[in-house]
């Protein structure tokens, strides 16, 4: 772990708990380098310093739940997101998406959500207790029975409904709380 690393560690933390001063260095450090990514994109001025807005908007309000292991890459990705909503409804998108420099021409819209949904996933399974989160990927990545998982665990079933039931409970109200993939829920029901 870089010194970068273990600096946005302590930013986060602090962040958390309302601290302006590390909301204002996350800002500093990091609102430029997005900046000039987004409009190597983009080429819009405003729909970059707006992207790159809501970006820090969205960080403040949630602050107190964040879950974030790396937070240059999660800020990235955010912009990338935002970058493909503008992209998307933009009257320039067929310019943009021709451009040899976009970052993202090999990587459709749904690849790149389902990547993201990926590490949002990994990051939900990492905060679980070491049972859950055996439970868990047992049922969703191994799809073994609740039958199956309660034989291996050495549970009952009833144990492991209440436990997967727990878990997806605590994984929607975690997926509501990242504004960008409230849309995915429904797939949670």
């Amino acid at each position: 772990m870089d010194l970068y690393d273990i600096e946005d560690r302590v930013l986060l933390e602090t962040l958390k708990k309302g601290n302006q001063l590390s909301f204002r260095s996350i800002y500093e450090k990091y609102s430029d380098q997005l900046f000039v990514y987004g409009y190597n994109i983009l080429k819009d001025e405003d729909q970059c310093r707006d992207a790159v807005q809501d970006i820090f908007v969205w960080l403040w309000e949630n602050r107190e739940t964040l879950h974030i292991t790396n937070l240059r890459s999660y800020l990235f990705s955010m912009l990338k997101f935002n970058l493909i909503w503008e992209i998307k409804k933009s009257k320039r998108r067929n310019e943009l998406l021709s451009q040899n420099h976009f970052p993202l021409n090999d990587l459709s819209y749904d690849e790149f959500a389902i990547k993201e949904l990926r590490q949002v996933i990994s990051d939900f399974m990492d905060s679980l207790p070491p049972k859950a989160k055996e439970v868990f990927q047992l049922s969703r990545e191994n799809y073994l029975s609740h039958r199956k998982i309660a034989e291996h665990m050495g549970i009952s079933e009833h144990t492991v409904r209440n436990q997967l039931a727990t878990t997806l409970k605590k994984f929607k109200i975690y997926l509501s709380k990242i504004s960008y993939w409230t849309i995915i829920l429904f797939f949670f029901k």
